[in-house]
């Protein structure tokens, strides 16, 4: 899995060699335009005992399967082949467990992503297909979704997370003010949540589990790739 703090480096050479492409390859595009996608994040996990003193237990993770969201994004093209991206997604992702006793645990997250980006056309497309490199800054935010034997460890605080991001986009024009765009973003932000079960005890299958009351703190990590197909509109 490729590191957002990997690829900035390559993707700001890349900026500086490109950054002067020819203009006349997209001037007959309007300036603005709105995507609605569909994506698929690769991975993600919640680490359950971050603040734990045994390095062992910090690790410990709970993976998350992939999962879809969706995003709503707009894009200004400042000057030709020079771009901002202001972009907005909801996800979520959740895990159902059993332990050897048969009781049945959910565990995962409701999730949303504030990024903004900076963007970079290739000069390796036509007047119909476009590639576009860029990089920028995003705000996380997510709460955790706990529940052991049907009860619900409700969510106590969450501090948002601020992360870096690189991204590549190609799009295939399917009129002049409508395009198919496809998109892989690299991103590794940690969001820190805390949690709290409203009763001390609960019985499942005979066997009785003992919830933590106090607020326990864990961290939800969007680690995985994100790949995007969506539907542009240009106006």
């Amino acid at each position: 899995m490729l590191s957002p703090r990997k690829n900035l480096k390559w993707l700001f050479l890349i900026w500086g060699i490109f950054l002067l492409p020819d203009s006349s390859v997209y001037t007959q595009h309007p300036s603005h335009d709105i995507t609605l996608a569909g994506n698929l994040l690769s991975n993600s996990r919640i680490y359950v005992s971050p603040q734990s003193s045994d390095p062992v237990l910090r690790q410990a993770s709970v993976t998350m399967d992939p999962a879809w969201s969706a995003a709503l994004m707009y894009r200004l093209e400042l000057v030709p082949s020079v771009l901002l991206r202001f972009r907005g997604e909801y996800l979520s992702a959740s895990r159902e467990l059993h332990d050897r006793h048969g009781t049945r645990s959910i565990d995962g997250y409701d999730a949303a992503a504030f990024e903004s980006s900076a963007m970079f056309a290739l000069p390796i497309a036509s007047k119909r297909v476009r590639v576009c490199v860029g990089g920028g800054i995003g705000l996380y935010v997510a709460q955790r979704r706990l529940s052991i034997a049907g009860v619900v460890a409700s969510s106590s605080a969450s501090t948002a997370a601020v992360d870096i991001h690189v991204l590549l986009s190609g799009e295939c024009f399917l009129l002049r003010t409508f395009s198919l765009r496809a998109e892989v973003l690299f991103r590794d932000p940690h969001i820190s949540v805390q949690n709290a079960f409203p009763i001390p005890e609960v019985v499942s299958n005979g066997i009785p589990y003992h919830l933590n009351t106090e607020a326990f703190r864990s961290t939800i990590n969007l680690n995985g790739n994100v790949y995007s197909v969506g539907l542009s509109w240009y106006f």
